[in-house]
């Protein structure tokens, strides 16, 4: 069984994650890298659709695997997923999360990663549970709060732990759209197919990218330093 699946028609590619709770650890970075890679050395103009299968779109950090890792590996770690979240935002191609379920933590910076964000209402909330967790934001991640969601939208998110509904999202512009779940893949094909043809110049695509997210782009390009955190401490919770 894959990791993830990749398909294309009429122009649009949808990445489909596989991998259950679809925690962020190596694997899933190069799963995801792998499919970025397929959607960059295809021809003509494309969209990209990112989604995942059944209650997760992406539950966040694989904190198992940061409770085992050394300093070296958790700074390689975070510079991994740095560069991934920043390769996203700049992608020569319009790209569309489609919230399929929970999108916490570094799920939910996946998905602010993208271009637009599409949520499904009928189940799954979306959640920064860094206060709750006592993990920092970091700059791994912050760069995408400060540039993606508004000051009082901001604080709300990631001072109070709150857990979004769709609608919830929608009202505070986190999302673009919300529909229900078994419209979410039709939506947001739809929305890709009508937003391909702005992939035929990409290299354009990317340059007005890096203009439209300066501040996000300019900050997940930045140094990188990992606060120290005992994630060996907040596994054992789970």
């Amino acid at each position: 069984m894959s990791d993830y699946e990749l398909t294309e028609k009429d122009n649009v590619f949808v990445l489909t994650l596989k991998l259950g709770n679809n925690v962020f650890n190596p694997n899933l970075i190069s799963n995801i890298g792998q499919a970025l890679d397929k959607v960059e050395k295809s021809e003509g103009p494309k969209a990209l659709v990112i989604t995942a299968e059944d209650k997760f779109f992406s539950n966040g950090l694989d904190l198992k695997y940061l409770s085992k890792a050394g300093s070296e590996d958790t700074l390689s770690f975070f510079q991994s997923i740095a560069d991934l979240l920043c390769r996203i935002l700049v992608f020569p191609v319009i790209t569309i999360a489609a919230i399929n379920g929970h999108a916490f933590g570094a799920g939910a910076f996946l998905a602010l990663s993208c271009d637009f964000r599409i949520m499904q209402n009928e189940k799954g909330f979306l959640c920064f549970p860094e206060v709750d967790l006592g993990l920092p934001l970091s700059d791994t991640f912050r760069p995408l709060v400060q540039g993606k969601l508004n000051n009082r939208v901001a604080a709300k998110a990631v001072l109070t732990g709150k857990r979004f509904s769709a609608e919830e999202a929608l009202k505070d512009g986190i999302v673009d759209q919300t529909t229900k779940s078994a419209d979410l893949l039709p939506t947001a094909f739809a929305m890709a197919k009508s937003l391909a043809s702005k992939g035929a110049n990409r290299s354009n695509l990317t340059e007005l990218k890096k203009e439209v997210y300066d501040h996000t782009y300019r900050g997940l390009t930045g140094p990188r330093s990992v606060k120290p955190v005992n994630f060996s401490g907040i596994a054992s919770k789970f």
